[in-house]
């Protein structure tokens, strides 16, 4: 009795976040007379592989504060959703408010003050806040918030 070896083969890419998994009963018929048939489950495990990144709920946003708002105070909140996993947030300060006068609280994405605001030193900050996923070869988007003083 010799076995032949079986081959599945996927007709269109599959996507962990349409389908986890996948069970399937295969047959086989011989050319016999009578024939015979044997039956054997497969189940398929989609593993979760990170393609998308995130993304924010607004192309921009935009807040106001006064200029006497104390320290701590929330001036605006970002939010961003990924299919893959969770998502955490930072101000590149690399590239926008080198004072740090504002953060981003990594989970909450609610953006505050850090230090004192002055109307007559800036009444306007552009802030770029990154939202980064979790997963271990991490995707990230930026938006920027303005916000007016």
């Amino acid at each position: 009795m010799s076995g032949a070896a079986l081959e599945l083969a996927v007709s269109a890419p599959l996507d962990h976040e349409t389908t986890t998994e996948y069970q399937l009963v295969v047959a086989a018929v011989d050319g016999g007379a009578p024939p015979r048939t044997g039956h054997v489950s497969v189940h398929i495990s989609v593993a979760d592989f990170n393609d998308n990144r995130p993304v924010f709920d607004e192309a921009a946003y935009r807040a106001t504060v006064p200029e006497d708002v104390l320290v701590g105070t929330s001036v605006a909140r970002v939010h961003a959703t990924d299919a893959d996993s969770q998502v955490r947030y930072h101000i590149d300060h690399s590239r926008c408010d080198t004072r740090g006068q504002f953060e981003v609280d990594e989970v909450t994405g609610v953006i505050f003050t850090r230090r004192p605001l002055d109307y007559e030193v800036s009444r306007q900050h552009e802030l770029i806040v990154v939202a980064k996923d979790e997963a271990p070869q991490s995707l990230q988007s930026s938006v920027v918030v303005s916000v007016e003083v």
